[in-house]
C-alpha cells in the first residue's frame, strides 16, 4: 500500500509508525491516569487541608518539580539516545545504562541532602514553606529522580510498554493510597503529603530495580557518562525555562489582577491542560524513532510519515480541546466563570505550538545532539510571555494572558525551527501535507465557532459531530490511508515484554 507520494505504508514504515502511535497512547494513558486520580481525590484532600495549608503545599510541590528538573540533569534524553545508539552491543548498552543510574543513585540523594542541611541552618521558620517541609520535598524529588529518569527512559527506548504501564501504575496507586492515609486518615497535613510522596518514590524505585535489575558495573562507563552529561546538562536551564513558561503566568497574574479574575484564568488553564498532557505523551512515543535516525538513513526516511502523523494528532488534540472545553464551562461551573470560555482556545493554541515545537526539538537534541544553545531560546520565550502579561493584561484582561501564552510558545517554535535549519539537521518534512493539515484544522475550528452554538449540551453534540467528520478530512489532508493503521491497538510491537 502506498501514499500518493509513493511512501510504502504497509511495510516496515507502517510498522514503525504504528509502534510509535501505540507508545504515545500508552504514555498518554499513564499521564491521564495520574492526573485523573489526583483530580478525583481532590475533594478528600481539600476537606482536610485548610486553604493556607493547600497554598503552602502548592509552593512545596513547585519546589519538588524544579528539583526533579535540576537533579535529573536532562539525562532522560541522553539515556534514550545512548541506549538506541548501542543497540548492536548489548554489553555496552547495559554498562552505559547502569553507569548513569549509579551516578544518579549516589549524586541525587547527596545533593538533595546537602541542600536540605543548608535549608535547615539558614531558612527562616516563619516562611511560607517551612524548613523541614522543604527538606522532605528535596528528598522526595531526589528519590523520584532515581526511580524514574533512567528506568522510564530505557523502557521508552526499548518500547517495553507493559513494564512502563506497570511502573506507572505502581507509582500512581502507591502515591494515592499513602497520601490518603497520611493526609486524610492520620491528619499529618502538608508534611504527611510530602512523606507520602517520598514513600511512594521509594516504592517506585524498588519496583524499577526489579524491572531493570541494577548491579555494579566494571568498568564504569566514564566516557559514556561524560557524553550523556554534556548532552543533558544544557537541557536543564531549557527545562526550567519551559517549566516557567507553563506555570509562572499564574504568579505574575496574582500581582496584577483581582483574585476572581485569576480564578477564571486558572479554570481555563486547567480545562486546557489535557491538550498539553496529550501532546507531551504523544511526543514520548515518537522519541525512539528520532533517536534511531541519528545513525540509520532508513530511519530518517521513515520519519517523513512519523512527522506527518505527529502533526495530524497534535491538530486533532488542539481542535478537540478548543471546541469542546468552552461549552463545558457553562455545564460544570457557575456563570461567574464564564470568562474562561475565551481563555481556553488561546491557551490550547499555545499547546498546539508546543506539540509542533517537539518536532524540530527532537531533531536538534536526538539527531544532531546540539543542545548547548537551546536554553536561551526557551528562556527568551518565557520572558516574552511574562512581559506580554505584565503590559497587556491590565488593559485587556486575562484573555491577554492566554494570548501571551500562545505567543510565547509560537516564539519558541520559531526559534528552535530556525536553529534546526541553521545546523542543517537531517529531517525530511512533507510540507504540502503538513500545510494541508494545519490549514484544514484552522478552517474546521473557524467553522465550528461561527456556525455552531457556543454553550449547552447541543453545543457539545454538534461540535463533537464536527470533530468526527474532521477525522475523515484529516486522513485525506495527511495522505495517510487509514488501512495502514488497522489493528494498531492489537499489534504486538515485539519489544513489549
Amino acid at each position: 500500500m502506498q501514499s500518493p507520494d509513493g511512501d510504502d505504508l504497509s511495510g516496515p514504515t507502517s510498522t514503525s509508525v504504528r509502534r510509535d502511535l501505540v507508545s504515545g497512547g500508552v504514555y498518554a494513558l499513564a499521564s491521564a491516569a495520574q492526573r485523573a486520580v489526583a483530580f478525583l481525590l481532590l475533594p478528600l484532600y481539600t476537606s482536610v487541608l485548610s486553604p493556607a495549608e493547600y497554598g503552602r503545599l502548592s509552593v512545596l510541590l513547585t519546589i519538588v518539580g524544579a528539583t526533579v528538573v535540576i537533579l535529573g540533569a536532562g539525562l532522560d534524553y541522553a539515556v534514550l539516545r545512548g541506549y538506541v545508539e548501542r543497540e548492536a552491543d548489548a554489553a555496552s548498552q547495559r554498562r552505559f545504562v547502569l553507569s548513569i543510574w549509579a551516578l544518579l543513585l549516589i549524586a541525587a540523594p547527596v545533593l538533595a541532602g546537602a541542600t536540605g542541611l543548608v535549608v535547615l541552618m539558614a531558612a527562616p521558620n516563619g516562611g511560607v514553606a517551612r524548613p523541614r517541609e522543604i527538606v522532605v520535598a528535596l528528598l522526595a524529588a531526589a528519590v523520584s529522580v532515581c526511580a524514574t529518569t533512567v528506568p522510564l527512559a530505557v523502557l521508552r527506548a526499548a518500547q517495553r510498554l507493559r513494564h512502563y504501564l506497570l511502573l506507572s501504575g505502581i507509582s500512581i496507586v502507591t502515591n494515592a493510597v499513602l497520601t490518603v492515609l497520611a493526609v486524610v486518615v492520620l491528619r499529618l497535613g502538608v508534611v504527611g503529603w510530602l512523606l507520602a510522596l517520598l514513600a511512594s518514590a521509594v516504592v517506585a524505585l524498588a519496583a524499577a530495580l526489579l524491572v531493570l535489575p541494577w548491579s555494579l558495573v566494571d568498568p564504569f562507563d566514564r566516557p559514556g557518562v561524560v557524553q550523556a552529561l554534556s548532552q543533558g546538562l544544557p537541557l536543564v536551564p531549557h527545562a526550567l525555562s519551559q517549566w516557567s513558561l507553563q506555570l509562572a503566568d499564574r504568579a505574575v497574574l496574582a500581582t496584577i489582577v483581582a483574585p476572581a479574575a485569576l480564578g477564571v484564568y486558572s479554570l481555563g488553564a486547567n480545562l486546557a491542560l489535557p491538550s498539553m498532557v496529550l501532546v507531551i505523551a504523544l511526543n514520548q512515543g515518537f522519541l525512539p524513532s528520532y533517536a534511531r535516525a541519528r545513525h540509520d538513513p532508513r530511519a530518517v526516511e521513515k520519519l517523513r510519515v512519523t512527522i506527518t502523523l505527529h502533526v495530524a494528532i497534535v491538530c486533532i488534540v488542539g481542535l478537540a480541546t478548543s471546541l469542546l472545553a468552552p461549552p463545558l464551562v457553562g455545564l460544570v461551573v457557575s456563570s461567574a466563570y464564564s470568562g474562561a470560555k475565551s481563555v481556553i482556545p488561546w491557551i490550547t493554541l499555545g499547546y498546539v505550538f508546543l506539540g509542533l515545537y517537539f518536532i524540530p526539538m527532537n531533531a536538534v537534541s536526538l539527531i544532531a545532539a546540539r543542545t548547548k544553545r537551546i536554553w536561551p531560546m526557551t528562556l527568551g520565550a518565557a520572558v516574552l510571555n511574562l512581559m506580554l502579561i505584565y503590559f497587556f493584561v491590565p488593559h485587556y484582561g486575562v484573555v491577554a494572558a492566554g494570548v501571551a501564552s500562545a505567543v510565547g510558545y509560537f516564539a519558541l517554535l520559531l526559534a528552535i525551527s530556525a536553529y534546526a535549519a541553521q545546523i542543517r539537521v537531517r529531517v525530511d518534512i512533507e510540507w504540502r501535507r503538513v500545510g494541508a493539515l494545519i490549514g484544514t484544522s484552522a478552517s474546521v475550528y473557524a467553522a465550528g465557532m461561527v456556525l455552531l452554538p457556543g454553550s449547552g449540551v447541543a453545543s457539545l453534540a454538534s461540535r463533537g459531530t464536527l470533530l468526527l467528520c474532521f477525522s475523515a478530512l484529516l486522513a485525506v489532508a495527511a495522505g495517510v490511508p487509514l488501512g495502514a493503521f488497522r489493528g494498531v491497538l492489537r499489534e504486538d510491537t515485539g519489544s513489549v515484554r
